[in-house]
């Protein structure tokens, strides 16, 4: 045992333990809403029925439909959901600099696109847990030469701490490996006990339990290629044994911590499934009911005389039945009856109806169902309900500071590392070798945009209203910058950053334009005074102006 690993191991107990009540929540929504998801506070049986409280599958297709619904407008891998700029504007000038930007971002989407790098399917998983519980851990590894690899880590498996400005800093991560496999990844580093037990063909496939933490390292430096003075520091140990089995580092955090709506004073989110849940919870009730009154309707209880009835009773098809033969003497009515209780299944069905509705509405079908309408033009996404879109505007945000922002960023800079990219033009190779290529991410997704054109449509009307003054007195343009609204409208309903010119080659153009506009003026007044001084030629002969001789 070490100090160090005995102090991470407390500091991921504290964090089970102090998790305890949002876990008990999430196990909730996992058990009827997300039963394919791990289970939380103790680990299913591999095989194991987790669908067991499940009656009505409402809320499981609802987030299913909004996962796969965000995730085909906010990263759908077919699509070109981001853009990217350099946060030195003067690189952004700089054309060699703007093209290479630009042929970086298409790479990436090509790895995006690259089944082996995994992010299409790990980004589905990643959207199911965000928005069934509100919060999706997600882990890109760097593989030096190869692509990135995208994996969606299970919220059950995974614990965070945040720093003073409330951002996720610190990420643990508990899992579990065979022994072989261990040793495979780590060697005989994993632990005595593991090499142990992978040595023995009979025992090799046992499981250990490890613990993964990449938290801030206090002495480091930014500059240095050396693992152990990076800015975050990775750290591996074997939890069964309490130690240390590997410490390296990482340039940027590589886990990407996304949460829903989170109350500032908590660490942990709450998702549209948190909303839903009572409905759902509900529908499992109304569910069992109605099937328990459709049997009693079908297959209905009994009322058979006292000792009337000779043998077992059978209701099978063509059974027969043996009764005391008095019984059909009195009046003649059949000896077994059925009991009619007077159940309802369709009172419970209606009822279920309207809570279905609400559990729908709880995972934004309907808003997803409009944004997704390939029928849609770009005038009537301008004339979106902004309520609907305000409903989704801080979870937007919040998707984009946690998630996509900080994905990219770290794909960016893995690429980079990893000389995936084209080489660099002369204005960022010192830039390159400082590592002080930075980039900003812009969004450009269907759903992005759908929130941006609120800017365009304000644009769009401000014209519409000022277009007879415009008419009658044009200088009012003098208040707008056509040149940033253009762009801005570009950006908004999305337009590829890279069909927009720099604004110093613009300015070129528009220099050259002029040039040679003034050029052509004065070709034109020479022209045009030659014309002159001919047609006053012979006036001026006449006149003794200008002699003969000279005119000839």
């Amino acid at each position: 045992m070490t100090d160090r690993a005995e102090m991470w191991i407390h500091r991921k107990e504290t964090a089970s333990a102090d998790r305890i009540v949002a876990d008990a929540k999430f196990k909730e929504i996992r058990d009827y809403i997300f039963p394919s998801g791990e289970g939380f506070i103790a680990k299913d049986t591999p095989g194991a029925n987790s669908r067991a409280k499940v009656f009505d599958n409402t809320g499981e297709l609802a987030n299913d439909n909004m996962a796969g619904g965000i995730h085909a407008l906010a990263t759908n891998p077919a699509t070109k959901w981001f853009g990217s700029k350099f946060e030195d504007e003067d690189l952004n000038q700089d054309e060699d600099a703007a093209l290479w930007l630009a042929d970086s971002r298409k790479r990436m989407f090509r790895v995006y696109q690259d089944p082996r790098g995994g992010f299409g399917l790990n980004a589905q998983e990643f959207y199911l847990q965000l928005s069934s519980y509100g919060n999706s851990p997600f882990f890109v590894g760097d593989r030096p030469g190869r692509m990135p690899l995208f994996r969606s880590r299970a919220l059950a498996d995974v614990y965070w701490y945040e720093d003073a400005d409330g951002t996720v800093d610190t990420v643990l991560y508990v899992f579990q490996l065979s022994a072989r496999a261990a040793v495979q990844q780590w060697g005989n580093a994993a632990g005595i006990k593991v090499a142990e037990k992978a040595a023995n063909g009979r025992t090799a496939e046992e499981k250990f339990t490890f613990l993964h933490i990449a938290a801030p390292r206090r002495n480091h430096n930014p500059r240095s290629p050396l693992a152990l003075q990076m800015p975050v520091m990775s750290l591996w140990i074997n939890i069964d044994e309490k130690i240390e089995i590997l410490e390296s580092g990482y340039p940027e955090l590589p886990y990407m911590t996304a949460r829903w709506r989170k109350r500032p004073s908590e660490l942990y989110a709450r998702g549209a499934g948190h909303k839903a849940l009572p409905d759902v919870k509900m529908l499992q009730r109304w569910d069992r009911a109605g099937i328990i009154a459709a049997e009693k309707t079908i297959e209905p209880s009994l009322a058979v005389p006292d000792d009337g009835v000779l043998g077992p009773i059978t209701l099978e098809a063509g059974g027969i039945n043996y009764v005391r033969s008095e019984l059909f003497q009195r009046g003649g009515a059949s000896p077994i009856r059925a009991i009619e209780t007077g159940a309802r299944p369709d009172v419970a069905e209606d009822s279920a109806e309207t809570r279905r509705v609400r559990v729908r509405n709880a995972f934004m079908a309907q808003l997803l169902q409009l944004l997704r309408d390939p029928r849609m033009t770009a005038t009537q996404s301008l004339q979106l309900e902004e309520e609907q879109l305000r409903s989704m505007s801080p979870v937007l945000t919040q998707l984009e500071s946690e998630w996509i922002g900080p994905l990219v960023d770290r794909t960016f800079s893995v690429m980079l590392r990893g000389g995936l990219f084209a080489d660099l033009p002369p204005a960022l190779q010192e830039r390159a070798a400082e590592g002080s290529i930075r980039i900003e991410t812009s969004f450009i997704s269907p759903l992005s945009k759908a929130q941006k054109l609120s800017e365009a449509r304000a644009i769009s009307q401000t014209m519409d209203i000022m277009g007879p003054a415009i008419q009658a007195d044009p200088s009012i343009l003098d208040n707008q910058d056509m040149d940033e609204t253009y762009r801005d409208v570009a950006e908004n309903v999305g337009v590829p950053i890279e069909l927009l010119r720099p604004v110093a080659q613009i300015e070129a153009m528009r220099k050259a334009r002029q040039e040679a506009a003034e050029a052509r003026e004065e070709r034109e007044a020479a022209k045009d005074a030659a014309v002159v001084a001919k047609q006053a030629l012979p006036a001026a002969q006449a006149a003794g102006l200008v002699p003969q001789a000279e005119a000839a």
